[in-house]
């Protein structure tokens, strides 16, 4: 292994950085010479050869390296494999291949690497290749690069190449010949490799070249060119462009532009400001315009058909109400000036339930404490069917068909309706390309329509947004809906919990009322990691936001199992670990449980997994039964009294004063638990993934 231009120890010694310079390695010297050079070098399964280095894999089995990088510079990189009858051990294993993940100064793990999969069985030399990471982030100091196997098998490898990329900056491009103005930044090499990714170019513009949040203007569009949807006023502009996805920011560059007035009968921004979500008769509205607007200038506002009064007006804004009582209702306000039409909706209604947070973020449905135990569907996946939730017990459902699929209000309605009738409640979900395309207008109208129906508890925003959404376009989305239909609490559900992550510090940060976490260990990692997830997720969440836990019911094998004719009780998670995972949640103190399994078209949940199915519905009962003590407090046990590892318990006390205390096992292998409370002394054995309740 080599640096051109300088030795790679003199490098990681002095913590350089890197140029244009590349890095080889034939992998032909030996193990110690690739110990020597910095790479980490399991104790077995890797050996020297002749052709190249062979590892050998029951599972997972990398060499590593930390190499130093530079943020805002792009990386590719290279090696030649050859596959000896790899084979997946696990459906997400990805081969024979080559990772470059991102660590911070510390050294611990970032999100937002690359990770390709490699060959499977027997193959030729075959080129792994990366063409470009992403520009790398400021939190991130190193690419560890990984090579070996993802999976079970042999493997060889050779001539493994790495180099920054020679980039020209970034250059925003400013047609300022009309008004509004038009702007271009060419696409980053790592995102034209990425044409299924979500993508958006974001511009920032002002008049003042620190870009005050106050006094700067946010323009999003899909590019490669980008048209604010209104004019500016006239005068010196500087612009801020940057391509953006679902993990971050790319290609920052600064323009700075003269802008002339904009002609007679331009589009102006109209922003509403309604006092949404609560009946009033006769409220007081404000709109506010830009670029300003004459006070003599001739304006209609209406409530749709009914005629407006305006109370006061200055060249930015007309306060006004309705020239008589309205009735309650979703009303559309219209204002009509310099011949431009500009429509917004007043939701003029109460919601059917009032909804509150107590002081410990219990979740307060018309005053009353509510533990949702919930699914994303019923296991038919027939958004019209309703037994195998009652038959479960479950609070709370959902469909995928809203966010998916094109529908109207009219559908939502029908179904929200149909939750009602059957005794559940719903966390009702966002159409994706909506919000992809940033169209708050259409979603904040069909949460103004259905914003009066019982069988809604809760918008759920999104799930897993950093694999589909850039945090702009989601903030957009998100504040929308809270200004438009404030009475109905927003949730957010997220499967990454680095505490250090700053996106995922940014969506933890009131971006909703409710947080959610996916934590799926089984066939990944222990069960333990339940709990460390949630505590984490409460580390990410805003302090006044309960967290609730989604807890796994289906098997990572997916649509494999059948391929594979899996017998019931070969499905994972196996007997015991649904239960013992949620009450692991538990112990980390959540205030709502969900369940979830795959949707129909992977596998039949309920016939081709009745184990998991029957589990489910034992823990939601229990969880039924227990349905006093989880809308009761939170109690802990002295520090002296704690159970001690690996045993993790929850306590809480119900209205009638009431404890009770869980013991939770989440070992694969039985355990004694000594109890040392007061009132408490016993020994208790816990069975593999055992939970024992103890009421008093």
């Amino acid at each position: 292994m080599r640096w051109s231009a300088v030795a790679v120890v003199m490098l990681m010694m002095a913590g350089s950085l890197w140029g244009q310079r590349q890095l080889r390695e034939s992998f032909t010297g030996g193990l110690g010479a690739l110990r020597e050079a910095g790479w980490q070098v399991p104790g077995k399964g890797i050996d020297s050869e002749a052709d190249g280095l062979k590892v050998t894999s029951e599972g997972r089995q990398f060499i590593k390296l930390d190499v130093p990088v530079k943020p805002g510079e792009s990386y590719r990189g290279s090696v030649m494999v050859k596959s000896l009858d790899v084979k997946q051990g696990k459906p997400v294993d990805r081969g024979s291949t080559m990772y470059f993940g991102f660590l911070d100064a510390k050294k611990d793990w970032i999100n937002g690497g690359e990770f390709p999969s490699g060959p499977l069985g027997d193959s030729e030399w075959t080129k792994i290749e990366i063409k470009a990471t992403r520009p790398i982030p400021k939190e991130v100091a190193y690419i560890q690069v990984w090579i070996g196997i993802d999976g079970i098998g042999s493997a060889l490898y050779r001539d493994f190449e790495m180099a920054s990329l020679d980039a020209e900056p970034a250059v925003l491009t400013v047609d300022a010949g009309a008004n509004p103005p038009s702007f271009a930044l060419p696409l980053h090499p790592w995102l034209e490799g990425q044409q299924r990714r979500h993508r958006r170019l974001r511009v920032l513009l002002s008049q003042d070249p620190a870009f005050p949040p106050e006094a700067t203007y946010e323009f999003l569009g899909t590019g490669p060119r980008l048209t604010p949807e209104y004019a500016l006023a006239g005068g010196a502009w500087h612009a801020l462009g940057m391509w953006c996805d679902s993990r971050g920011e790319y290609l920052h560059a600064q323009a700075s532009f003269a802008l002339a007035e904009p002609a007679p009968g331009f589009r102006r921004r109209v922003t509403a400001s309604f006092p949404n979500g609560r009946y009033a008769a006769q409220a007081e509205l404000t709109l506010s315009f830009y670029p300003p607007l004459a006070v003599d200038r001739e304006l209609q506002l209406s409530f749709g058909d009914l005629p407006a009064t305006v109370l006061a007006r200055t060249a930015d804004a007309v306060r006004f109400r309705a020239a008589s009582p309205l009735p309650a209702g979703h009303w559309p306000v219209k204002l009509v000036v310099d011949g431009q039409e500009y429509v917004d909706y007043y939701v003029n209604k109460e919601p059917a339930n009032t909804f509150s947070f107590r002081d410990d973020l219990m979740l307060l449905v018309n005053g009353k404490p509510f533990f949702p135990i919930g699914t994303y569907r019923d296991p038919s996946d027939d958004i019209w069917e309703f037994a195998g939730i009652r038959e479960a017990g479950f609070n709370l459902t959902h469909t995928y068909h809203f966010e998916d699929r094109t529908w109207g209000v009219d559908e939502a309605r029908r179904y929200l309706r149909a939750c009602a009738e059957n005794g559940v409640m719903t966390f009702l979900g966002l159409n994706r390309q909506l919000m992809k395309q940033g169209n708050w207008r259409e979603i904040t109208f069909r949460c103004g329509e259905l914003y009066d129906e019982p069988g809604l508890l809760t918008w759920y925003l999104a799930d897993e947004p950093t694999g589909w959404i850039d945090k702009f376009s989601f903030t957009v989305i998100s504040n929308a809906v809270r200004r438009a239909v404030p009475g109905v609490p927003r949730t957010l559900l997220m499967c990454e919990c680095g505490v250090n992550n700053p996106l995922l510090q940014y969506y933890g940060n009131r971006q909703s009322e409710i947080y959610w976490f996916d934590s799926y260990p089984v066939g990944r990692s222990p069960l333990i990691t339940v709990r460390k997830d949630m505590l984490a997720s409460r580390q990410l969440a805003s302090p006044e936001q309960p967290v609730w836990a989604v807890i796994q019911a289906f098997d990572w094998l997916n649509r494999k199992v059948k391929e594979m004719n899996m017998k019931p009780e070969d499905f994972e998670p196996k007997a015991g670990k649904i239960r013992c995972m949620t009450h692991l949640a538990l112990t980390a103190d959540v205030q709502g449980i969900i369940f979830y399994w795959l949707p129909k078209d992977r596998y039949d949940f309920r016939r081709d997994s009745p184990i998991q199915w029957e589990e489910v519905k034992a823990t939601t009962r229990e969880l039924h039964e227990l349905m006093p003590f989880l809308t009761g407090r939170i109690e802990k046990l002295p520090e002296s009294a704690v159970p001690a590892a690996p045993c993790e318990y929850w306590q809480r006390r119900a209205a009638d004063g009431r404890q009770v205390l869980v013991l939770v096992n989440p070992e694969d292998h039985a355990i004694d638990v000594e109890l040392k409370a007061p009132g408490l002394a016993r020994k208790v054995s816990l069975p593999p993934y055992g939970v024992e309740t103890i009421v008093y």
